[in-house]
């Protein structure tokens, strides 16, 4: 299936995806980052939260491209996170700023952010190595 990446009609003008960010989309193989997943591949969870945040934040849209919903509860008590492009950055090399639905009452401008996508990618990937060794961990306790 191909990615969803938005349509340029629906993101502000002058704003610009990342191209390391189209880069990995378009290669066969994602980098596996559980909990993360990247929304490019649910168009209508894309959307959904992309709007959800449009209603929230309508003069400073966030364009959401990755997302944590453990519904095990094991992470965040289940509640969803976002990874999300700050659209107002026109860099072409996007901040990415975190929104967390189990906090929605803190802005994603006083919460959690990264310079670009590839400072979040590499978190991300320490984030996936530590959440995978507490699943074990706790995992062997039941």
């Amino acid at each position: 299936m191909h990615p969803f990446m938005f349509d340029g009609s629906i993101i502000p003008r002058g704003f610009h995806l990342p191209q390391d960010y189209i880069d990995l989309l378009t290669k066969e193989n994602l980098p596996e980052i559980e909990p993360w997943i990247f929304l490019a591949h649910d168009m209508g969870a894309s959307l959904y939260y992309y709007g959800s945040l449009l209603i929230k934040y309508p003069e400073r849209p966030l364009l959401p491209f990755a997302m944590i919903h453990d519904v095990t509860g094991f992470y965040n008590n289940g509640m969803i996170v976002l990874a999300c492009f700050d659209t107002t950055d026109l860099s072409h090399n996007p901040c990415v700023r975190s929104y967390d639905f189990s906090k929605p009452n803190l802005s994603p401008w006083k919460n959690i952010f990264y310079d670009d996508f590839n400072d979040w990618l590499k978190a991300a990937k320490i984030e996936s190595h530590h959440y995978k060794i507490d699943k074990a961990e706790a995992n062997k306790d039941i």
